[in-house]
């Protein structure tokens, strides 16, 4: 393992979640036409491998990672 890598495995041990923020600049409507295409996720991020779940209040949505490399 690259000492790089150890060490972010080391900061996210036992960390459940992980928050970002962005600010994009189009209408949220066609923001979430493309968030929520999750088939698509592997061609434009191959970090996301898979996504499974809907969308919908009180509904859970899982997310499959593979870091490239």
């Amino acid at each position: 393992m690259k000492p790089i890598s150890l060490v972010g495995v080391l900061l996210l041990a036992g960390c459940t979640s992980v928050q970002t923020q962005i600010e994009i600049n189009a209408p949220a409507k066609a923001v979430r036409t493309v968030l929520y295409k999750f088939d698509d996720y592997p061609n434009w991020n191959p970090f996301i491998v898979k996504v499974d779940g809907s969308v919908a209040e009180g509904r859970d949505v899982t997310v499959s990672v593979k870091p490239v490399g």
